[in-house]
């Protein structure tokens, strides 16, 4: 998935079936939607029904998303917890693997989170390791 993950976040993004698509991805799933005989008209206020359109401004996340479909990253902006979340995937993956890995780094590259003065499980400042600086006071 990291390898292929467009980074480039969208303006605009779908919401349909409880889940978040590209702009592409929702324009294939009208497509289908048309191809299987949804009429125009037909439930397209309902997003159980039809893509609807949602500004990547408009609201918070408790976690990075990304397309539900393509895995194209969205960059929704994220609450505090939703911070907490990539600042805790990050350390997990330092405590298990002793690296991040692409798309944790990724979040942490795009909303600019750093791991300062994270020193991991055995006390030492893993996250200088991967090359964010710690402080040693």
């Amino acid at each position: 998935m990291a390898n292929t993950i467009n980074w480039t976040p969208p303006n605009t993004l779908y919401i349909y079936n409880a889940d978040l698509y590209c702009p592409d991805c929702a324009s294939n799933i009208e497509h289908n939607l048309i191809g299987e005989g949804m009429a125009l008209c037909q439930g397209m206020d309902d997003s159980d029904s039809w893509p609807q359109e949602y500004s990547r401004g408009e609201g918070e996340s408790d976690s990075p998303d990304h397309c539900g479909n393509c895995q194209r990253f969205l960059g929704r902006a994220l609450t505090t917890d939703g911070v907490e979340y990539v600042k805790q995937a990050a350390i997990d993956e330092l405590d298990s693997d002793g690296a991040i890995g692409q798309v944790v780094q990724g979040w942490l590259d795009y909303y600019e989170i750093d791991l300062d003065g994270y020193y991991g499980v055995d006390g030492i400042c893993l996250a200088s390791a991967v090359g964010i600086e710690c402080d040693h006071g």
